[in-house]
Parts: structure tokens; sequence; C-alpha cells
């Protein structure tokens, strides 16, 4: 492969990874996982990667070696880590037991977050107690307004594939 294919090829997994990072964060929302796991894969993902490749890289781009290290551990860990990552997160996700389960959650702290999906407007937040640990739920802007009022979560989930159980649905009661 040319040094100029290989650049590319460097510059689309970058962007891909970006891309994908934002995308891994709502599929982060619909499953119950701490938060430490998609951290650690994409770490030792980016990690394996930038020992694998880290000489191609530097004589492709012809850095000095400080700037060879700081440039290739973005590419390797956001775009090379996070495709990794989010391969973890949609195997859980969309390979889930068909088996749903109904539970139901008293709703431990409120708040609410800037932005949503195209939209300016500010989104509540609801932090459930989850097997020991909270899990914050984002919903939808329409419940902002009366987000004092709700007291309990209900939640249809599935078992994830790796264990992890993933949201199906969620209500406000």
């Amino acid at each position: 492969m040319s040094e100029k294919n290989k650049k590319i090829v460097y510059v689309i997994m970058f962007f891909l990874g970006i891309s994908i990072l934002i995308w891994e964060v709502e599929i982060y929302r619909q499953t119950f996982i701490d938060w430490k796991i998609p951290l650690i894969i994409l770490i030792i993902s980016g990690f394996l990667a930038f020992t694998i490749d880290f000489k191609n890289f530097k004589k492709t781009y012809n850095y000095k070696i400080k700037e060879a290290y700081f440039y290739s551990i973005f590419y390797y860990f956001i775009g090379f880590g996070s495709i990794i990552c989010s391969a973890f997160l949609l195997i859980n996700f969309y390979l889930s037991d068909p088996k749903i389960e109904k539970h139901s959650f008293v709703i431990v702290e409120r708040s609410e977050i800037s932005g949503g999906k195209g939209t300016r407007k500010s989104q509540p937040t609801f932090i459930i107690n989850y097997k020991g640990k909270n899990k914050e739920l984002v919903f939808n802007s329409r419940y902002l307004w009366k987000k004092q009022f709700y007291s309990e979560v209900e939640i249809i989930s599935q078992k994830g594939y790796f264990g992890f159980d993933v949201i199906i649905e969620q209500k406000l009661k």
C-alpha cells in the first residue's frame, strides 16, 4: 500500500472512530454496564493497535518521535479503540436474549442535561439504583417540566449477549 493510501486509511479510521464514539454513547445509555468496562476496552484495544502498528504510522507520517507518539495515540485510541468498543456494545445490545424482564426502580435523583438529538432543549435525567450501582437514564425533553412528579421508572430489559442488561423500553411512573 502506498504512503498516500496509508494516510487515507489512518484518517478514515480516526474520523470513523469519532463518529462511532458519538453513537456509542447512545448505546451505552441503553445498557446497564459500568462505564469503566467500555473505557478499559477502548484503552486496551487502542494500546494493542499502537504496539502492533506504530512503526507503520511513524514511517507513513515522518513525524519526530514525540509527535509520532502524541498523534498516534489519538489515531489508535480514538479510531481503533472506539471501533472495537462499539463492536462490543453493539454485539451485547443487538444479540441479546429474547426473554424480556420488567422491573420498577425508585428514582434516587433528578437532574437535566442540555441538548439532545438535533435539539437544544434540555432533557431530564433520572438516577436509579440498579444492582447496587447508580444508573442515569435520559428521557425526552417533554418530561422536563414535570420531572418532580415522577417517583419510579419502569424498565423492560433483556439480558445482553455479554451478560449486561439492555433497556428495551423505559417509562416514568
